[in-house]
C-alpha cells in the first residue's frame, strides 16, 4: 500500500495540518465475511446500471448483517439512484446512528445536515475540528476519498459561513486529493461566484469623482 503525505497548508492565519492518505481502499472495520463482501461487489454493479432490480435484491440480502456500514451505504446509493432523496437521508441517519465512527458515515451525515441547513447539528459534529484527524482521533491513515469528501464538505460550510479564505484553504486540498470529482468542481465554481460577486460589490462601491475641467 502506497502512503502519500498531505502537507499542512496556511493563508498566516489559517492552518490545516494535513494528513496521510493511501489512494487504496482501507479495510473496513469491521470487515464484511467474505460472503458478504462479493454480495456487496456484485450489488454495487447492479445498482450502477439496474437500481430497481438492486434495491429488491438488497431488502433481502443482507439479513445477518443489516447495520454493516458497507451494507447501509449500497442501500443510500440506490435510493440516490432511484431518486429517492428522503428514503437515501433515512438509510443517511441509520448508518451515522449505528456507525457513529464510521468515516463515511459521519461525512455522508454532514452532507446531509448542510444540504438541510440543520447548522446546529452540523456544528455539534464539525465545528472546530479543522482536519480530518480532528475528526477521527485515532487514525493517523485515511483513504483519499474519504479525506477529499472531508476538505470538500468543509469548504462548503465554510462558504456558507461567509469565510472565503478558510474555505479556500480546504479546497486546495481537496482538489490535490481528487481535481475531477463533482464536489471539487462544485466547490471550484461556489468560490469563483462569491469571488466575482466581492468585486462587483466592491466596483459598486466606487465612487464617482469629479474632473477638473479646464
Amino acid at each position: 500500500m502506497k502512503i502519500k503525505l498531505l502537507p499542512p497548508i496556511s493563508d498566516g492565519k489559517y492552518t490545516l495540518k494535513g494528513c496521510q492518505v493511501t489512494f487504496n481502499p482501507l479495510p473496513m472495520d469491521p470487515e464484511l465475511n467474505e460472503v458478504d463482501r462479493k454480495k456487496c461487489i456484485e450489488l454495487i454493479k447492479l445498482v450502477e446500471s439496474k437500481p430497481k432490480l438492486a434495491r429488491k435484491e438488497l431488502a433481502s440480502a443482507f439479513r445477518n448483517n443489516p447495520y454493516h456500514p458497507a451494507v447501509l451505504n449500497l442501500q443510500t446509493f440506490c435510493e440516490v439512484q432511484l431518486k429517492r432523496v428522503r428514503k437515501a437521508d433515512c438509510f443517511i441517519t441509520t448508518n451515522y446512528e449505528k456507525n457513529p465512527h464510521s468515516v463515511l458515515a459521519v461525512l455522508n451525515y454532514g452532507d446531509m445536515l448542510l444540504r438541510k441547513r440543520q447548522m446546529k447539528k452540523f456544528e455539534a459534529i464539525f465545528k472546530d475540528k479543522m482536519d480530518i484527524g480532528d475528526l477521527f482521533l485515532g487514525h493517523t491513515l485515511f483513504y483519499s476519498e474519504d479525506a477529499r469528501a472531508f476538505y470538500a464538505l468543509m469548504g462548503f460550510y465554510h462558504i456558507k459561513m461567509k469565510n472565503k479564505a478558510l474555505a479556500s484553504l480546504y479546497y486546495s486540498n481537496a482538489y490535490k486529493l481528487n481535481s475531477t470529482h463533482l464536489s471539487v468542481l462544485h466547490l471550484e465554481r461556489k468560490l469563483a461566484k462569491k469571488v466575482m460577486w466581492n468585486n462587483i460589490k466592491r466596483f459598486f462601491a466606487q465612487k464617482l469623482k469629479p474632473v477638473k475641467t479646464s
